[in-house]
């Protein structure tokens, strides 16, 4: 009966008042009550800021009416919780204190962290690691040229991925960047079949179509032509090539670096608090 008796004397105010209920200038006037928990005109304003009146009408009566049931959940919530239910001051304190330190171990990692990892760092940990690094897709690496069925010139570009000679670099770029939907001609980069599977023609995948290497393999359809000048191909189950893995291994060892960084500075603080005496252990006997 109450919170029939208050949704009616909200809708009631609000039909009086009209869009005199938003204007610009701020009060304290009571909207909404339920229990002993008030909604102001202005947490209402902070939500129609800058908004049409009759929008405003509509965003702050459904603002208003989910104010209610929110309030009268949480009423309803403590009414059948036990004090230990809702007892959250632990888990706020424990939070915070993760907080704090996340905070400072960020600060400790900006600071301190030796970031750089060498060619060799990166090497040395590949051979160690191999067997994580065994492939679940085949890679290939080559030069890439993907241009319109129409674009002028094919022959020479073919001419020119064949020759595989410096001399013909510079023509294969000016063409790639007229030319060209799409193009890579970093010899050094792996390509895995995923990705080249969005660059062949739709309907078509790696298992669809026969590629070796030493070959410059042409696959088309009706509007593009995808030239693939192959140098290598790394089946699945190999072991990933270390350039395609670098920047995995890379992350890895900055992560091991972080750890072994935070776990050094708890020794250090735990040992210069034990040398002080800054705690005590009780223990029963």
């Amino acid at each position: 009966m109450r919170l029939q008796l208050i949704v009616l004397t909200i809708s009631l105010f609000l039909s009086l008042a009209g869009c005199k209920y938003f204007q610009p200038k701020s009060s304290n006037q009571e909207v909404a009550r339920v229990g002993e928990q008030y909604l102001y005109q202005s947490d209402i304003e902070q939500i129609t800021f800058d908004l049409s009146p009759e929008d405003s009408l509509v965003v702050a009566n459904n603002y208003i009416d989910n104010w209610i049931k929110e309030q009268l959940l949480l009423i309803k919530a403590l009414q059948n919780l036990s004090e230990s239910q809702i007892d959250f001051e632990q888990q706020l304190e424990d939070y915070r204190n993760s907080l704090i330190i996340y905070a400072y171990e960020n600060q400790l990692i900006k600071q301190k962290l030796d970031t750089l990892v060498t060619d060799e760092q990166v090497l040395s940990y590949y051979n160690k690691n191999q067997l994580n690094f065994e492939l679940k897709h085949s890679l290939f690496r080559g030069r890439l040229v993907k241009c319109l069925v129409s674009a002028p010139n094919q022959d020479s570009l073919k001419f020119w991925l064949e020759k595989e000679l410096p001399l013909f670099d510079s023509k294969l770029i000016e063409y790639c960047a007229q030319f060209t939907l799409s193009c890579d001609l970093d010899t050094s980069n792996w390509i895995s079949d995923n990705s080249l599977n969005k660059l062949l023609p739709e309907g078509k995948d790696v298992e669809d179509v026969s590629i070796h290497t030493g070959n410059i393999e042409v696959i088309e359809d009706t509007l593009s032509r995808l030239y693939f000048d192959v140098w290598e191909i790394k089946q699945k189950g190999e072991k990933a090539p270390v350039a395609y893995v670098k920047e995995q291994i890379v992350e890895i060892i900055r992560n091991r670096r972080k750890l072994e960084l935070i776990s050094s500075v708890k020794n250090e603080i735990f040992e210069e608090a034990t040398l002080n005496k800054k705690y005590e252990i009780y223990r029963k006997k």
